[in-house]
Formats: structure tokens, sequence, C-alpha cells
């Protein structure tokens, strides 16, 4: 499957300057180590995102989604497939209420530090590990006591296909040690709710 096929199959659909090739894998992964990928696309909305899964999905081209890239070993010989990298245009934060609306590709230093602006207290537990709260979804991250999985009302996902739109709760994604149904499924989380607790916000940054 050439390269250019899969082009042609996202053109007008995804910008060209969102689709690399040959793209070193070690500027993209937390161990700055690894080879190089055939391909890089990065997606700047959910609809693209869903758009570049299908084309991959229908040509049969490997393809694997990277968020942060934290804790991540490309090996040297690199990655002889496209990797969908979920970037800028998934880092956001909004509040509503209790709750915290984050983009998948947020870090969780900056969903940490907007928990303590909007005062909402719970996410002290998670605020110094590495990595987007996508990726901490997807393997229920956890630390001091704590996990994803206490604090996730809901995730957007996205299936593997591209093909359908979804919400899951923390219950549906069957969220255990440092795994989640997505290990099974590769569906894709675009967005994340949290819900939080109303608190103090001098005792929320002390704790953190």
């Amino acid at each position: 499957m050439s390269l250019e096929q899969i082009k042609k199959q996202l053109k007008g659909k995804i910008d060209d300057r969102y689709i690399e090739e040959d793209v070193p894998m070690w500027k993209y992964t937390s161990f700055r180590a690894g080879g190089n990928a055939r391909m890089m696309i990065t997606p700047q909305s959910v609809e693209e995102l869903k758009e570049a899964l299908t084309a991959l999905t229908e040509l049969e081209f490997p393809h694997m989604v990277l968020g942060n890239g934290s804790n991540i070993l490309v090996k040297d010989s690199g990655y002889d497939g496209a990797v969908v990298k979920i970037g800028k245009a998934f880092d956001y934060v909004k509040q509503e209420g209790d709750k915290l609306v984050c983009g998948s590709g947020t870090l969780m230093s900056v969903v940490a530090k907007a928990a303590v602006s909007a005062s909402l207290a719970g996410f002290e537990f998670a605020s110094g590990i590495p990595g987007s709260i996508g990726g901490a979804v997807f393997m229920n991250a956890g630390a001091y006591d704590g996990e994803l999985s206490n604090i996730l009302d809901r995730a957007k996902i996205v299936s593997k296909d591209g093909k359908r739109e979804f919400y899951m709760t923390a219950e549906e994604l069957q969220m255990g040690y440092r795994h989640t149904l997505l290990h099974e499924t590769g569906d894709v989380v675009v967005e994340v709710e949290l819900k939080l607790d109303k608190g103090n916000r001098d005792e929320i940054r002390e704790k953190i």
C-alpha cells in the first residue's frame, strides 16, 4: 500500500501540511529515542481524526494512535506504518459547573492547574502523572491511592475504524488496574469529562 493512495483518499479532508512522511519518532516520545515512522497524520478536529482512521482502516494500512508519547519506546528501525498524532487541536480544558471537560491531548499538569483555578478537588493525585489525559484514561492511570476511574464521568470515543462517535462511562470502560476495555477495542479517546468536587483553592494547591 503506497502513501500516495492514503494521501489521495484524504485529499480535501486533511490539509497536506498535517500529513508528513519519514517522521523521526524520537521527537514525539518522552524517552527521546527511536527511528522514523513511515507517515504521521495530525488531525485538527474529531472529524479529521475519523477521516484518517477510516482511510487507514479501509486501505488496510498499519497504523497506531499516539498522544503525548509518554513511556512509548519506538524501535531504532522505526515504524513501517502511519502514526495518528493527537495534537494541539485536542488540547483544551473547559469548566462546566463541578466538571472539567478536557480534550484528550491535554497534559495532566495542565488539567491540574485548571482544577486549582476552578477550586475543584479530586484531581490532586494525578497532577504529577506525565502524559495526556487521553492516555491516562486509556490506561486508567493512578498514583497516591487514586486513579482516573474514580473521577471520570464519561469519555467521548471514536471507534477504531473512524465510523462511530459515542460516549462511555468509567463502568462501561471496565476500568481496572492500568487497564481499560480500550486495550481490546483499539477505540480512541477524544474528550474526557471529569466529575470533581468544590473545594478550597489553597488546600487543593497545598495537597498537589
